[in-house]
């Protein structure tokens, strides 16, 4: 989870291209206290609110027109919780307890069903990579670190052109590639899985975003 919200102070929002369309959310949290106000943020909490709901016995819904899928933030303000999601024009349910809120189930968004795979197979590599960067940073140089760095970056590209590969028409696909470019990725490498992308989504919000950093 917190891997994630770093990864957000990276995106940029881009002037809107696509026909409005609406998201509709309907929750139920349980152990949230009666009146719990909950907000929701396009990209990350220091958006504005997109969309508002005060919880009566754990239960709310939430409406709010949309241009494309996306990034958004679910905020729990007074209990310091928070829930990321990729979410596009759906009717979207969520469900789950205040006491594990980054887990809430979330429902309807083929999106981000496609942000979790994303979030559960390739986050935890870039939290790894992380690790033993620092240990060698800190001057750890052994040969064991130095394998755990070079295996965790083999095995993030690998799952990023995976990724790709099998989902060119989600618009989850360009953010994943984004991310990589974290790692210095090649530019042709970054070219090539782009060029996978289906017209319509290379045409989005990150789709623009990468061919902005293509052509840097």
């Amino acid at each position: 989870m917190r891997n994630n919200m770093r990864l957000l102070t990276l995106l940029i929002l881009l002037a809107p291209l696509w026909s409005v369309g609406q998201l509709t959310i309907t929750g139920t949290i349980k152990s949230l206290p009666e009146g719990a106000v909950l907000t929701l943020h396009a990209n990350d909490l220091n958006s504005e609110p997109v969309a508002k709901s005060t919880a009566v016995s754990g239960k709310f819904s939430m409406k709010t027109a949309q241009r494309e899928p996306g990034i958004y933030v679910l905020n729990f303000a007074a209990g310091n919780k928070r829930k990321v999601m990729f979410l596009d024009n759906s009717q979207v349910s969520i469900d789950g307890s205040a006491d594990a809120f980054d887990k809430l189930v979330v429902k309807g968004s083929p999106s981000d069903a496609d942000f979790q795979v994303f979030s559960t197979e390739i986050s935890p590599l870039y939290q790894k990579l992380s690790a033993a960067a620092q240990l060698i940073n800190s001057g750890k140089q052994d040969a064991a670190t130095r394998a755990a760095y070079d295996q965790s970056m083999k095995a993030i590209q690998q799952k990023t052109d995976q990724f790709v590969q099998t989902r060119p028409g989600s618009y989850v696909s360009p953010f994943v590639i984004l991310v990589a470019t974290q790692l210095n990725t090649e530019p042709m490498i970054t070219e090539a899985r782009f060029q996978k992308l289906t017209p319509t989504v290379q045409q989005s919000g990150f789709g623009k975003m990468l061919q902005s950093n293509i052509a840097e």
